[in-house]
Formats: structure tokens, C-alpha cells, sequence
């Protein structure tokens, strides 16, 4: 899903293929930005955190959440942010690409 808004919004990415067959979401790298080596996962650069480090994320609805909130323009007010909520938790929940 992460990928699907980042397309329609137009939003730059680099995509980073992983081997899944070899564990290769398994490796020491991956596993600083998601603990669990789990996929999707984000490295936004252009976001610090306080300590000067990018902004590492994992869970797609966290990732859609970020991407909507700072890229996409279309979440300012705060029945924006709820119903953007509203709609990545409900397709967290039911939907899924196969």
C-alpha cells in the first residue's frame, strides 16, 4: 500500500528489492530501521530526528500515515488527520495486495 499512495502522489522513491528467499530482510541494515525484519519499511531522509538520524519506519500504516501527513498536502486540519486515519486503519484491517 506504501507504494501504491508514493505512486499516485507522485511522491520519489527508491525502491530497494530485497531477496526474501535468502533472509536478506534479515540482515543487520534492515533490521536497524524494522526490528522484526518484517517489510514494508521506510527510511525517510529528508526527516531528521532529533539526534540528526533519518526517520526509520515500519508498519505500512505508520508509513501511509507519515506520507499523507508530510508529503501528499492534503492533510492540514485536524477532521483531515481523522479521517485520513480512519481510512489507512480501515485498509490496514481489511484490505490486502496479493
Amino acid at each position: 500500500m506504501p507504494r501504491w499512495f508514493m505512486e499516485e502522489k507522485a511522491i520519489n522513491d527508491e525502491l530497494v528489492d530485497l531477496d526474501l528467499q535468502s533472509n536478506q530482510h534479515r540482515h543487520a541494515d534492515l533490521l536497524g530501521t524494522n526490528l522484526f525484519g518484517k517489510l514494508p519499511a521506510l527510511i525517510d531522509s529528508d526527516v531528521l530526528l532529533e539526534v540528526g538520524s533519518p526517520l526509520k519506519l515500519f508498519e505500512s500504516g505508520s508509513i501511509l500515515l507519515h506520507l499523507a501527513e508530510t508529503y501528499s498536502g492534503d492533510v492540514i486540519t485536524p477532521s483531515q488527520c481523522a479521517l485520513t486515519s480512519h481510512w489507512v486503519l480501515f485498509a490496514n484491517a481489511t484490505l490486502s495486495i496479493a
